[in-house]
């Protein structure tokens, strides 16, 4: 496309501050000028330092003021002094078959037909205790109220 041909009467006149200036300063725009002065500065000024911060620590997990004696066990978890590794750590539980999980499944076969309904649950299982450190069985809470202590102190 061409550029529009102007004659001399069609020309626009520009007059003292009309006259449009090629490189002046547009609005919202910067000169290349003031562009590098700018990265002088930056350049010149010291990097802001943020203080890295220290990774937290993570908590001791055997920060518990007192023991639970392992003949006094019963269906959760406690905290103990194991006898065997000699540190207080909370213990970990598991449930297992034992003798009344066995008489229950054999009353639920014989009324209801259902005698593995005490073996899917865990409302009739033992709980053995384990040393949260070291593993090392503790002592077992049987349901019918009995706690057997299996690991003794060592001198």
């Amino acid at each position: 496309m061409a550029s529009p041909q102007y004659t001399s009467e069609q020309q626009p006149q520009y007059t003292g501050e009309q006259q449009p200036q090629y490189g002046a300063q547009q609005p919202g725009m910067q000169p290349i000028q003031e562009k590098q002065q700018y990265q002088q500065q930056q350049q010149s000024f010291p990097q802001q330092q943020i203080p890295q911060q220290q990774p937290q620590q993570p908590l001791p997990q055997n920060n518990f003021a007192s023991a639970m004696p392992l003949q006094s066990l019963q269906q959760g978890p406690a905290p103990v002094d194991c006898p065997m590794c000699r540190v207080r750590q909370m213990t970990r539980v598991e449930f297992v078959s034992g003798g009344t999980t066995h008489l229950v499944a054999l009353l639920c076969c014989l009324g209801l037909c259902c005698g593995c309904i005490p073996y899917l649950t865990t409302w009739f299982k033992d709980v053995e205790h384990k040393c949260g450190n070291c593993g090392a069985l503790l002592a077992v809470w049987h349901r019918s109220g009995r706690t057997e202590v299996l690991a003794h102190a060592t001198v």
